[in-house]
């Protein structure tokens, strides 16, 4: 994460303002008018020894994620949602194997439609070319595998596939003419394979389960077998499949040592594994191992090598990092080891040349280059090059880097950066990014969607900026963004809903758009008064004035502009919303049927409540049912009544969804169907009262009268984290920003058709297969008509219109009410039958009881 503005760019940037601190108010001051730059801001995945203020804000980071994953004692909620992932996978490989669901259902896949980016790629790991070199395969951090074909088109292969993959390797097919073996890997300890082109994917069998993956690798002598480095409660271990990853098992045993292997890539056998306190090595395949050298002392080790060196009996030059930051290089394969010092800036990636041996790598904020075998080093271009030569310039964060023989005795480099993946084929001498368009892994945290066209969009990403789309160029129904401002940005508001004024958050800074067309952009430092913040934190909007923005930490702020360009914040309320020391406001919400009511909750799941436009506070609930891991990440005030609030969060120790109807007096668990999670976002569709959630892994739905959550994702869209969700009224979409596959539309309607997985969502205890109205309680199979009601309450295809006399009359008019009350003549049919016809088509179903081709006055029905 860093701060950049892109001056560059088609959109003009505001004059920017200058913010200083006024020490008596306890708060900052916008002084409007007079440029400035934004600070720099250093990457948030930055390692000790960049800084004291950058490992801090590193730090924070992570403390945030871990605090919005709230759970109880002894629960360990990435282990949960691997489990989750798991699960998730299975589903989709069921559903792809199974008959399509009937239109109209919640999961109908064509009810989804990417929207990208297409053009502003997010984080990648590794990259690999077919057998054949025909096609580029590239893994994501959370957007999966991806495969470049020779025309230069992207496709995604894995959005099935929970975890992204950050190792990759390609082996031939057992068969020849069949696709190329794909066997993928995640940091957390997942493997998967795919012997069908990325269609389906299985779990190899041999393996325990692991939480950590350090190295997947594959030897290059056409034999296609695979090493991993994989470690777990009970140690470390490399383990190896002989059968191109259908089976593992454990050939070298690291107990606690977070070791390394490292294979020539230019033909043979020969496997080097770093383990404690040695290097050993092994002529057959891990069968057997013989040490070569000691190591140094270390907890855990990175190896790289160089088949150019021809040392003693031709052994490969090798170089190892330890504790993150100590350079050590053997000329001999290994047998003794030179300390060539500390660098700094590294985070795991070191790569070699195979042509040059003197041509060493390793990567963290930037890509740090040695040609004198590792005792110096320059930076191949700092990361602010990239905004000024998107195409040439590395992007900043350095994530993996290959080298890969080129077939014809050269070999490419890949760098792998969280804007995509670089390709470099004169040996780092230039570098060209290949993820310019199609690559569609953008890792967003919130998106905003104009009123006035719902095909302008505002999005805040992971390390790529403030972007806003561009409506020129996109490929089909996807969207091109220009990256107005570089880092971090979420929380994306806007007080009318159009682009006019948008407000959003960096780690430290508000960002403000002013304009839609021609957007320029003004900011100001975080109120200084405030003690405890996320690190994003908040902002919610006054519905009653566009121009007023409020700032959600342990109290909350107002800002309220002052001048074209200048915001100014007071403290709004004087309730302290930190009971304990670092909680604070984690989202707040104004009720759309009343303005003076609001509702806000804190990072330890604590529900407030206000009657005055939130100028004072009443605690409303001190504890949620079985909700004392809660945290708050989603509040929505209903628009259809003042009392209902519905807050999502943290769902790992308790349910992850609670509604209240009374103003938030009494919140009852609304949460079957969801899994074990944490509820990123959360939405009502505020003419039907129907609500969506995004979660770490899918999307679902819950209807008005449903009582079970729906996954909707289907096979329609990714496996990935569903991070904000809005409603976009006049598309009649939900508009969902990923952390990993960019942004997805989601076409709802207010009456829900169909059934998914069997699930009762009425709650009439009636199958769905069968139910004739899944949504509406009080129409099954057996249910009792109504006659003259123009709805088939029991679901024959009919309903059934009375004709005897009222007692007396003689008129022959036909009576509503229960049935049963006489004989029908042709009046009751041609109702029946036209009324069925209605009800059925009113709920988007077939007709299932034609009229009779010639009417039958004789006919009856008791």
């Amino acid at each position: 994460m860093r701060l950049r503005p892109l001056i560059a760019l088609s959109f003009p940037l505001a004059a920017l303002g200058l913010w200083f601190a006024a020490p008596k108010l306890g708060l900052a001051r916008f002084i409007p008018d007079q440029r400035r730059e934004p600070p720099t801001a250093r990457p948030t995945e930055v390692t000790e020894g960049q800084g004291e203020a950058e490992e801090e804000n590193h730090e924070a980071r992570k403390a945030w994620i871990e605090a919005r994953h709230r759970a109880g004692p002894g629960v360990d909620w990435r282990a949960v949602e691997r489990t989750n992932g798991v699960a998730a996978t299975a589903r989709r490989t069921r559903l792809k194997t199974a008959a399509p669901p009937p239109s109209g259902t919640a999961d109908d896949p064509a009810r989804w439609t990417e929207r990208g980016s297409v053009n502003q790629a997010g984080r990648t790991h590794v990259a690999r070319w077919s057998t054949d070199r025909s096609t580029l395969y590239v893994g994501s951090a959370l957007g999966g595998l991806w495969a470049r074909d020779a025309a230069g088109v992207w496709a995604p292969l894995s959005d099935g596939l929970y975890g992204g993959v950050h190792w990759l390797e390609v082996l031939s097919p057992e068969v020849l003419g069949e696709p190329d073996i794909l066997v993928v890997g995640t940091d957390g300890g997942l493997l998967h394979r795919s012997t069908d082109g990325g269609a389906t994917w299985t779990e190899p069998t041999g393996l325990d389960w692991s939480w950590a993956q350090r190295r997947v690798i594959a030897t290059s002598d056409g034999e296609n077998t695979l090493f991993a480095v994989r470690g777990n409660s009970d140690g470390y271990g490399v383990d190896r499949s002989l059968d191109r990853g259908a089976t593992w098992a454990r050939v070298l045993d690291l107990g606690d040592f977070g070791g390394d292997v490292w294979l020539p890539r230019t033909g043979g056998s020969t496997v080097w594994a770093a383990t404690e306190g040695a290097l050993v090595r092994s002529e057959d395949r891990g069968e057997s191992w013989v040490k070569v050298g000691d190591l140094p002392t270390a907890d855990g080790v990175q190896l790289a090598g160089s088949e150019a060196w021809t040392g003693a009996d031709g052994a490969p030059r090798l170089w190892l990092v330890v504790h993150e930051r100590e350079l050590w290089r053997s000329d001999d394969g290994g047998a003794t080891f030179v300390d060539l010092g500390a660098i700094e800036d590294d985070w795991g990636a070191l790569a070699a040349s195979t042509l040059n041996a003197d041509l060493l790598v390793y990567g963290g904020v930037e890509l740090h280059k040695s040609v004198d075998g590792g005792a110096t080093f320059t930076v191949q271009n700092a990361w602010s090059d990239y905004y000024d030569d998107v195409v040439n310039k590395l992007h900043a964060d350095i994530d993996g880097v290959d080298v890969l023989p080129d077939g014809t005795g050269g070999e490419d480099w890949y760098i792998n950066t969280d804007g995509g993946t670089y390709r470099s084929a004169d040996a780092l001498a230039t570098t060209q990014n290949q993820s310019l368009s199609g690559l569609r892994v953008s890792q967003y945290y919130g998106t905003l969607t104009s009123t006035k066209d719902s095909s302008h969009v505002a999005a805040g990403a992971q390390d790529q900026g403030y972007q806003v789309s561009t409506n020129q160029g996109g490929e089909g129904d996807l969207f091109n963004f220009d990256q107005v401002i570089s880092g971090d940005f979420a929380h994306l508001v806007s007080g009318d809903g159009t682009h006019e004024l948008v407000y959003s958050v960096y780690p430290g800074w508000v960002l403000i758009q002013v304009g839609e067309l021609a957007p320029q952009i003004t900011w100001g430092e975080f109120p200084s008064a405030a003690r405890s913040y996320a690190w994003l934190p908040p902002l919610a909007v006054d519905p009653d004035d566009p121009e007023t923005f409020y700032f959600l930490g342990d109290g909350l702020w107002q800002f309220t502009r002052q001048s074209h360009w200048g915001w100014e914040p007071a403290r709004w309320t004087e309730q302290s919303f930190a009971e304990s020391d670092g909680e604070y406001l984690s989202a707040l919400a104004f009720s759309p049927v009343d303005h003076e009511r609001v509702y806000g909750v804190t990072s330890v799941g604590r529900l407030f409540r206000s009657d005055d436009h939130g100028e004072t506070w009443a605690l409303t609930a001190r504890g949620l049912p079985d909700g004392s891991y809660f945290y708050g990440t989603a509040l929505v005030a209903s628009a259809l009544a003042v009392d209902t609030v519905y807050v999502g969060g943290s769902g790992y120790s308790n349910p992850a969804v609670y509604v209240s109807h009374d103003g938030g007096g009494h919140f009852d668990a609304l949460s079957d169907g969801l899994p074990a999670t944490l509820v990123y976002s959360l939405v009502e569709e505020p003419t039907s009262g129907v609500l969506f959630a995004g979660t770490e892994m899918s999307a679902f739905r819950l209807d008005p009268r449903a009582t079970t959550w729906v996954d909707i994702a289907g096979t329609g869209a990714p496996i990935t984290p569903y991070w904000s969700a809005e409603i976009v009224a006049e598309a009649g979409i939900v508009r969902f920003g990923t952390y990993g596959r960019g942004i997805w539309d989601y076409v709802y309607d207010t009456e829900l058709d169909g059934c998914v997985d069997g699930t009762d969502a009425d709650g009439d205890s009636a199958a769905c297969e069968t139910d004739c109205a899944v949504d509406d309680a009080t129409i099954y199979p057996g249910a009792t008509e109504v006659c003259g009601d123009a709805v088939d309450q029991d679901c024959d295809g009919a309903d059934v219109e009375c004709v005897a006399d009222p007692p007396g009359t003689g008129s022959g008019t036909p009576e509503p009410g229960p049935c049963g009350c006489g004989g029908e003549g042709a009046m009751g049919w041609i109702g029946a039958g036209i009324a069925g016809i209605i009800a059925r088509r009113r709920r988007g179903q077939a007709p299932i009881a034609a009229m009779p081709s010639a009417i039958d006055t004789s006919r009856s029905r008791s």
